[in-house]
């Protein structure tokens, strides 16, 4: 107890010192607290499931002429041929869709309900349990499904509704089972799983199915992996032919899916190892500048304190007990600091989990696990960041001490330049990375998108009443004075499409490449304003059901000339090529190459409808629109977005990248900022006697004050030199990654220079002054 008053009698004395340290690493735990929670989530994705060891899921490696392409997905011999010829798989099942659907009964309507179709054995594979129903029977018979209780409640106010009816996805199902929600940290989510069978999956005849495997228990996993891919490669030599392409087939682990799937995007939900890496990165280089300010602060303010502690010593202190004091005023300050940064961690994980597209949440931070994480972490940084300090200060000479003697001159500079050297290096690495990712958003951002995303409204997931009577609701909305135009289709612009082949008419079957097809309603060139390299786009006419229009990129890897009036096979039927356009990018940014797309006639259901307006919209125009639709179906649920929102978020990556590095720089800044200033403070204090003389000698202000600056600017000069090497490597790396991307130059580097000098000049400048226009006497007398 008396220690803790002395501590605390200490403490009070230095209130600045006490709250600079406190401040940087509170900074640092937050992002420690924060990054921990994170990682430890991202890492347990897929682990909850009962059979999580022994399920693998298959994957096909195509080998074209010109490129490969990995699919998660496969064909529905895969599930209906193949078990039966690997003795090691117990069970497998395939699934299909995982996008967002409209579900009803008679009472309520919801939207963007996550729906996947599925075979029986699902609950099987996954070691899934029914809280109602006989999970066996669950899924075998057409247009039979399992909601979870979530949407059993919101649908019927209950969890008792096996044997009800409802619509989900446009088909009447009987639901024959109710679950429990599938936990958050699962690569696949749905609210619904509709039987398979109701969508007679048989008739489909390319890559559509995710298929999932269930090894039997002691099996050699390796082996029946080979396997299952032999078989696989087996059955695929087919489509293998008809696509001109080579197959080579492999499994994946369960456990491995979500965060290092070979196939990343064609899972539903997947994490990414660069992003922990970075956010990992970033947190030590934050915790690095914390630590590193901490033991310097600590250290030269023990210095400042020799006298006392000499003191102490003469009467009988021992230095065990005087590093006790150390160590406890240490302690203290980390306690506050912990304290604090859990306060803020609580209240602040919302925005970054958003930041990151996480669902990582405050369960998981309060979770047993991620608090005796947090502490065990906390108990190393206290035992690094106390150790060497406490060990110095106590193991100093008192005999020197009683003259407010340290042991000899500048035993601590070294650390002093090193803590000084490493959180500028930090800080000006940060603050180039920031520059130059800001300066190639905003390239991409000025990159010509090849047709006009302005004043577009895009209304998806149209109903079938919608759909059918296309032609009526295009006349409706063309008579509103503020729209100009309006097409409809399959494909929605700015998302996928769906997988055709391709051949010149010179060429034979084993000839066919890949390509990617959009489905649209004539005018959709008009209306997205697309660039004809030559021809036409479609008209209304069925004499254009045999035709495609082709973007560069398709002319380019078919060998052929960009003109219009040649034909080629489009999926082994023979079709004209009515016009080429210039390439657009429909489902990237300008980050990718623009791959080959055809577009052809849609003459069938219209689930996306695009509205051109002569200007931006309002909500009372927008109203309008509105009630146009529901006039031909008065249930459905407008799903509208703006085509500018839908290509800002595929910017949505290298935003999250720029957001997570200025944070990092932000935080490093702020320690860098107001740790020089304390080590200013604490750096004067110990030369004032050396700054009287100088000025009773005859220095002028502006002499002292370079004085002053010269050593701390020297170092930052140093770290700033060596922070430009660095990060224009990590840059440049980074950009290599990038088709259309600007080119690294000095201007980057010296205007980062300028910011990080302006920082350390602020941190010093004030102090120096005071110093160097302070009455010499005053000084002399100090001393």
């Amino acid at each position: 107890m008396k220690d803790l008053k002395f501590v605390l009698k200490i403490i009070k004395r230095n209130l600045f010192m006490f709250i600079t340290n406190v401040i940087g690493l509170v900074v640092a735990l937050t992002t420690v607290i924060f990054t921990l929670t994170y990682i430890r989530y991202e890492l347990s994705y897929d682990t909850h499931f009962k059979t999580k060891e022994r399920v693998v899921r298959l994957y096909n490696r195509v080998l074209y002429a010109r490129d490969t392409e990995v699919y998660g997905i496969s064909l529905r011999n895969a599930y209906s041929q193949l078990p039966a010829q690997v003795p090691e798989v117990e069970s497998a099942v395939q699934l299909y869709g995982g996008w967002p659907t409209t579900v009803q009964n008679k009472e309520n309507k919801l939207g963007k309900v996550r729906v996947f179709y599925s075979d029986p054995e699902i609950f099987k594979v996954f070691g899934l349990e029914l809280n109602a129903g006989d999970q066996n029977t669950a899924l075998i018979g057409k247009n039979s499904a399992v909601i979870t209780t979530g949407l059993a409640r919101k649908l019927f106010n209950s969890t008792d509704c096996i044997g009800k009816a409802i619509e989900s996805d446009g088909e009447q199902v009987m639901i024959t089972g109710v679950m429990d929600e599938i936990p958050k940290n699962s690569h696949i989510d749905f609210d619904i799983l509709v039987s398979l069978s109701t969508l007679d999956p048989g008739r489909f005849g390319g890559l559509e199915f995710q298929t999932y495997y269930l090894l039997k228990p002691n099996v050699d996993q390796k082996e029946a992996s080979a396997k299952i891919a032999e078989v696989n490669n087996m059955l695929m030599q087919d489509w293998a032919s008809a696509t001109s392409s080579k197959i080579e087939s492999g499994v994946e682990p369960l456990t491995r899916l979500y965060m290092n799937s070979i196939v990343g995007s064609g899972i539903p939900n997947y994490g990414s190892p660069r992003q922990l890496l970075i956010v990992g990165l970033i947190t030590l280089f934050v915790l690095l500048t914390a630590v590193l300010s901490y033991i310097n602060l600590f250290i030269i303010q023990g210095e400042k304190r020799i006298a006392e502690i000499s003191t102490r010593t003469m009467f009988g202190a021992t230095k065990v007990s005087i590093a006790r004091l150390f160590f406890l005023e240490t302690l203290i300050v980390f306690l506050v600091s912990a304290v604090l940064a859990f306060l803020i961690s609580f209240r602040t994980m919302s925005y970054f989990s958003s930041l990151l597209l996480s669902k990582v949440d405050l369960s998981d931070l309060l979770s047993f696990e991620s608090l005796t994480l947090f502490v065990i972490v906390l108990i190393v940084l206290l035992v690094i960041t106390s150790g060497y300090p406490v060990l110095y200060l106590s193991r100093m000479k008192y005999a020197l001490g009683l003259r407010g003697k340290i042991s000899y001159k500048g035993n601590n500079n070294w650390l002093s330049i090193a803590s000084v050297f490493i959180q500028f290096t930090v800080t000006a690495f940060f603050i180039s990375c920031i520059i130059i990712i800001i300066s190639q958003l905003d390239f991409m951002h000025n990159v010509p998108l090849g047709f006009d995303k302005n004043h577009v409204i895009t209304v998806s997931n149209c109903s079938a009443p919608i759909s059918k009577k296309y032609e009526s609701v295009r006349t409706e909305l063309l008579k509103l004075p503020f729209v100009s135009a309006v097409c409809g289709g399959e494909h929605f612009m700015g998302g996928g499409g769906s997988g055709q082949y391709i051949r010149l008419i010179t060429d034979n079957e084993n000839n066919n490449k890949g390509i990617n097809e959009y489905r649209e309603k004539p005018g959709f060139g008009e209306l997205m304003r697309l660039q004809l390299v030559d021809g036409r786009f479609f008209r209304e006419s069925m004499a254009d059901s045999q035709a495609v229009v082709l973007n560069e990129a398709a002319v380019k890897m078919l060998g052929m000339e960009p003109k219009a009036g040649q034909f080629v096979y489009y999926n082994d039927e023979r079709v004209e090529v009515i016009g080429i356009v210039r390439d657009f990018y429909f489902m990237s940014n300008p980050a990718y190459n623009i791959p080959p797309l055809a577009i052809t006639n849609c003459f069938w259901g219209t689930p996306n409808i695009y509205i051109r307006t002569v200007g931006p919209i309002d909500g009372s125009q927008l109203s309008q629109i509105k009630e146009i639709f529901r006039r031909f179906d008065e249930n459905y649920m407008f799903n509208q977005s703006l085509l500018t929102d839908v290509f800002d978020r595929m910017y949505r990556k290298e935003n999250r990248l720029a957001q997570m590095v200025s944070i990092g720089g932000t935080e490093v800044g702020i320690i860098s900022l107001i740790s020089l200033l304390a080590l200013t403070i604490l750096k004067i204090s110990r030369r004032t006697r050396e700054i009287g003389i100088r000025k009773v000698n005859g220095s002028s202000v502006a002499r002292l004050i370079a004085v002053l600056l010269k050593e701390t600017l020297i170092i930052v000069i140093a770290a700033i030199v060596v922070a430009s090497v660095v990060s224009y490597g990590v840059m440049d790396r980074w950009l290599t990654d990038f088709v259309q991307r600007i080119h690294l130059h000095p201007g980057y580097f010296l205007f980062s220079a300028l910011m990080v000098l302006v920082i350390a000049i602020v941190a010093i400048i004030w102090q120096a002054w005071r110093a160097a226009t302070r009455n010499p006497v005053e000084a002399l007398r100090c001393e």
